[in-house]
């Protein structure tokens, strides 16, 4: 049996309608102590199928040699980068560190340290370097490997979907604000827009008010248009967590939940924020639904990894 837990906080006003070959891996050695000494934070280069995708290792300062660490890789959303927004990703590494976690987060193709432009990203690449990803976790030694954990914010909470419904190594996935309606609904404003646009040119230039433009593949289109993540995520049974905001207005509430009712995991539960945005208020100072993100995540993990 199922089950399915609702540990949102909500209050009247909130409702919601219907709902409920080998790989070879090239490694930079450039370790460092992060501020809060928990940690040591390791930048890695991992050699992906057209290009080397970096990320930054994270190791608890309290591992000793033969040990064998849970490891949680983190995925992020569209057109940011792998400290994600307000570093609530390299904030998340520091305090699952502090619990004797490892961390791994990644950028995608065309953003942060990526060597290659945004063209190259789609859900097909994005999912590849995902595995690619926990193929190198697989072959470190400070890993236990029956103990990987996944989390993705918004777009990447859709690649973890994607993953996660393929790759057996996942025991336990955390959604953040992830998108889980089919097609295009949650990017109707990047089809409305560019569309158009990128079937002319092969790629459209999208805009943003908080980074400068990136090109999307046409391809990119496409298999938005086509994805049917809610099909894919039925062949998941893992541990999920999918957390939302009450406020949020880029990824519907709704998508948390269709997610976990979806899933056939052992174990599924949907968290809702009260007043928290897409970003769980982490632009703002002191926003307590941003800590309550990291602290209901961390908790989960330590619970369920």
């Amino acid at each position: 049996m199922k089950r399915r837990n609702f540990i949102a906080i909500l209050t009247a006003s909130i409702a919601f309608a219907g709902c409920f070959s080998q790989t070879t891996f090239a490694m930079t050695s450039n370790i460092i102590t992060t501020s809060t000494a928990v940690a040591y934070e390791e930048s890695i280069s991992i050699q992906g199928d057209n290009y080397a995708i970096p990320g930054t290792l994270s190791i608890p300062t309290t591992y000793r040699k033969g040990d064998k660490l849970p490891v949680v890789l983190m995925l992020h959303g569209t057109g940011s980068q792998k400290d994600e927004a307000g570093d609530l990703y390299k904030t998340l590494a520091t305090h699952l560190a502090k619990e004797g976690y490892a961390s791994l987060r990644i950028d995608f193709a065309g953003t942060g340290d990526s060597p290659v432009d945004y063209k190259e990203y789609t859900l097909t690449s994005a999912t590849n370097d995902a595995n690619k990803a926990i193929e190198y976790l697989l072959n470190r030694p400070e890993f236990n490997t029956d103990r990987i954990g996944l989390i993705g914010f918004s777009q990447g909470g859709l690649i973890g979907q994607l993953v996660a419904s393929e790759n057996e190594n996942i025991e336990a996935f955390v959604s953040w604000s992830g998108v889980s309606s089919p097609g295009e609904e949650a990017f109707k404003s990047f089809f409305d827009t560019y569309y158009e646009e990128a079937k002319l040119n092969g790629f459209a230039k999208v805009d943003f008010d908080w980074r400068s433009p990136l090109n999307f593949s046409l391809e990119w289109f496409k298999e938005i248009h086509s994805q049917s993540v809610l099909k894919d995520i039925t062949k998941y049974e893992g541990k999920l967590l999918a957390i939302a905001g009450s406020a949020d207005t880029v990824v519907n509430p709704i998508d948390s939940v269709n997610m976990i009712n979806a899933a056939t995991s052992k174990d599924a539960a949907f968290y809702l924020i009260k007043d928290a945005d897409h970003t769980f208020n982490c632009f703002i100072p002191d926003a307590p639904q941003t800590q309550e993100v990291l602290d209901v995540t961390v908790s989960w993990f330590k619970n369920n990894l």
